[in-house]
């Protein structure tokens, strides 16, 4: 009987971590951002990017031009280190890649092409 519960009782404490990790998993991106991707044709582009946690999942939220409104992106991957945007800004498909580089900044590229920069925006 002994046998059993340590079983059982370590099979919900692996699921419980489990469970907890996944909830945890892209929380470090959670907030806004002001991004500057370098170089385009127009010259230097600044960004703003959000994340937020809504019904219980995760939204992120791009400016597709300067000074326009944050909309959802069309899809997205996160991780507690990585988030890729996709998305479509004058009439293309484009792509925004953001790597962690320490609590409240980011780095990263626009279409592999630009390189890109983040900082936390300070509410």
């Amino acid at each position: 009987m002994n046998k059993i519960f340590s079983i059982l009782a370590g099979t919900f404490m692996m699921l419980t971590v489990f469970a907890v990790n996944a909830q945890a998993e892209g929380e470090y991106f959670l907030g806004k951002w002001d991004i500057m991707v370098m170089g385009t044709p127009n010259g230097d582009s600044p960004m703003k990017a959000q994340v937020v946690e809504k019904d219980g999942k995760m939204v992120v939220l791009m400016q597709s031009e300067e000074g326009g409104e944050l909309k959802p992106v069309d899809r997205f991957e996160i991780s507690d280190t990585e988030l890729t945007a996709y998305w479509v800004a004058g009439g293309y498909n484009v792509y925004l890649f953001l790597e962690k580089v320490d609590d409240d900044n980011v780095e990263g590229s626009l279409m592999d092409m630009f390189d890109a920069t983040g900082v936390r925006a300070k509410e």
